[in-house]
């Protein structure tokens, strides 16, 4: 009893203490978009004001509010980082990344402040690291932002760099930010990294902060399993440094990705090399007022949508919206917006929903979609990402950073329009060609059949005809289990095309014995059996002699023109094929054939009515015909018959030279 009374106040108070950590967690992550909420308008704004014409003194004014924003902010990040850390709900996500463009981002948000302090900046990633890895890039690009934000702050004159090597060890890589500035006294640098602690405590110091930012940044490193250190020298400089076990995606090759910074200015041609000085213009050429690219922006404060559209309003054609549903009624509308900027939390449909909402539409889900929000958890951004996003930008908005965002998203939209117009030309240039040589195939057919009429004993109706008949038995057998993987749309196409060139052998036969009007004797025969090989022999040869295509084209005619006359108890010619060892086109055309012998008048007997020939084939099945392909006719008679009327030698001339000629594929 005493034992399940203990456990039973174990489990109660772990419960309890959950419990007051998610209450914790969900308290912080609304502090954090509160806050940062209005703070996206007042240093989204100030960073606004200091590009429109102001007077010297409103100039400072707008600066002291710019950086007092910053400073702000800063201070409520590091808190609440920190709190989260405590409250055990910070946690790192892994994605691949590119290794330019976190450290762009990080560059970005100080240049300004170097700026002001005329301190050059420089970024230097050496060229066996260029790439992409995996890892966690916001965190990695926090721990870079707040190194160089401490290298600015104590730097007065001379210059902050950042360079990015392998490790020393070889494995990941080493980050390192080296400074002119004020340095740090040997026995002040044990207390760097702890929390709560300035090297200067006294109230009058001279540089601020929440004695957080490097505390954050090595637990930060050491959850990425590096290591964080520093370099000083008082009164010359100062160099922190920090590893990490970053791996490389391999997949990617270097080269496919350009050298950090290529894409922030608007008149780069190419990569900058490994080194050079960061210059950042917040405005790409001006747009015309209903030109350029369209954006979207939705969002509930109407301060952020200011912010926004006077940040992008050179770049783009700016729409704004304050809430989910304008948000999808305004895109079930023409033209759609080449970019949406959506914020995650706003009342009613908030914006996860929204983007769920464009993904889920044929007509939308190509339009990207960039999250701005202020809520800074991971869990956030990759519930955004699995929504559909393909970015995700924090406030307070840095214009730097969005305008870098939103071209990168422009220009991949533009590529991807490119593309898809390239590949309609292609498609468009595919059906052409494929109409080419689908008519030159035909046209070919037609002279060849053509040519074997002039010499053949058959009339040109014959050859429409056996066409026919083949079509039908092809389509009869399409859904039969022993051919229904071979009988498509396509091959039975083929099959019609290839019927007509059935006795093209018979242009290598002496006139003496192709029309002969009497019975052929024995060595006659033999003599005209030869036709069967000779028209196999000769589109084989033409078959061999042309690419892939022209291969398919004339492979049913060879197999028809060689094996119609085989016979499926192996006594026909020319090779003495049995079953299916006589390629199956031919034994469609052997029916085929036969059929037309025989209803049709010869020299050496009448015209057979159609009963007495559905008969005869009857008769063959299993010794002439193959068993399945005699039951298809069977099954379709009355279409051969309607075939043969459609299709009749109707005038007396043809009858009587009909009656003269001959057929030698008959029963």
């Amino acid at each position: 009893m005493r034992n399940r009374f203990v456990r039973f106040c174990r489990e109660t108070a772990k419960d309890a203490a959950e419990a007051a950590s998610r209450a914790k967690s969900d308290f912080l992550a609304t502090m954090s978009h509160e806050v940062r909420t209005p703070l996206n308008g007042v240093i989204g704004m100030a960073e606004l004001l200091t590009e429109t014409k102001v007077d010297e003194q409103q100039r400072r004014m707008v600066e002291t509010i710019h950086q007092s924003g910053n400073a702000l902010l800063s201070v409520i990040t590091d808190i609440l980082d920190f709190s989260k850390m405590e409250a055990g709900r910070f946690d790192l996500e892994t994605g691949v990344f590119p290794l330019a463009e976190v450290v762009d981002s990080a560059v970005l948000i100080v240049v300004p402040r170097a700026r002001k302090k005329a301190l050059t900046l420089t970024a230097q990633v050496a060229p066996e690291v260029a790439g992409q890895y995996v890892g966690d890039r916001n965190r990695l690009r926090q721990v870079l932002l707040n190194l160089l934000s401490n290298a600015v702050k104590f730097t007065l004159e001379g210059a902050v760099t950042l360079t990015v090597t392998p490790a020393p060890d070889a494995v990941g890589l080493c980050f390192s930010v080296e400074d002119t500035g004020i340095g740090i006294p040997p026995e002040k640098r044990p207390l760097l990294f702890q929390e709560f602690t300035q090297l200067d405590p006294s109230p009058a110091r001279r540089f601020g902060g929440t004695g957080l930012g490097l505390a954050i940044s090595r637990r930060l490193v050491e959850m990425m399993g590096g290591t964080i250190d520093v370099d000083s020298v008082p009164g010359r400089g100062s160099r922190f440094w920090f590893t990490v076990p970053l791996t490389r995606a391999l997949e990617l090759e270097a080269g496919d990705h350009p050298a950090p910074g290529a894409a922030l200015g608007p008149t780069e041609a190419a990569p900058r090399p490994a080194e050079s000085t960061v210059v950042v213009p917040l405005r790409p050429a001006p747009a015309p007022e209903q030109g350029g690219p369209r954006v979207l922006v939705v969002d509930d404060e109407a301060v952020n949508l200011r912010v926004i559209s006077e940040t992008l309003r050179d770049r783009c054609f700016v729409e704004t919206v304050n809430d989910g549903p304008t948000a999808l009624a305004r895109l079930a509308r023409d033209p759609l917006p080449d970019l949406v900027l959506l914020d995650a939390m706003m009342p009613g449909l908030d914006g996860f929903a929204v983007c769920r909402g464009i993904k889920a539409d044929p007509r939308t889900e190509d339009v990207p979609v960039i999250f701005i929000t202020a809520m800074t958890q991971v869990e956030t951004e990759m519930r955004g990402l699995a929504a559909g996003a393909v970015d995700y930008v924090t406030k307070p908005i840095s214009p730097g950073v969005l305008l870098a965002r939103v071209n990168t998203h422009l220009s991949l939209c533009e590529a991807r329009r490119a593309l898809a117009d390239r590949n309609r030309d292609l498609e468009h240039r595919v059906e052409e060609r494929t109409h080419q040589l689908t008519t030159t195939q035909d046209v070919t057919i037609r002279a060849l059949a053509s040519l074997a009429e002039t010499r053949d004993n058959e009339t040109g109706n014959h050859i429409r005809r056996t066409q026919h008949y083949v079509r039908v038995l092809a389509e009869a057998l399409a859904d039969h289990p022993r051919f229904a993987a071979v009988l498509d749309d396509e091959t039975i196409d083929l099959l019609f095309k290839s019927a007509p060139l059935h006795d093209i052998g018979k242009v290598g036969i002496p006139d003496s014995i192709l029309l002969k009007p009497d019975r052929l004797t024995d060595d006659e025969m033999e003599i005209m059996k030869t036709h069967a090989a000779l028209g196999r022999d000769a589109l084989r040869a033409a078959a061999n002699g042309g690419g892939p295509n022209q291969t398919d084209f004339l492979r049913l005619a060879c197999d028809i023109a060689g094996g119609h006359h085989e016979k499926w108890d192996g006594t026909g010619y020319p090779d003495g094929l049995s079953g299916e060892a006589i390629p199956f086109a031919a034994r469609l055309m052997a029916v085929a054939d036969v059929y037309d012998a025989l209803i049709s008048a010869r020299c050496y007997k009448p015209a057979f009515p159609h009963e007495k020939a559905v008969a005869i084939i009857r008769e063959g099945r299993g010794t002439q015909f193959d068993p399945a392909v005699a039951d298809a006719f069977l099954a379709r008679a009355d279409s051969f018959a309607a075939i043969a009327a459609r299709y009749s030698d109707a005038s007396a001339a043809t009858a009587d030279a009909g009656n003269r000629r001959r057929v030698f594929g008959s029963a």
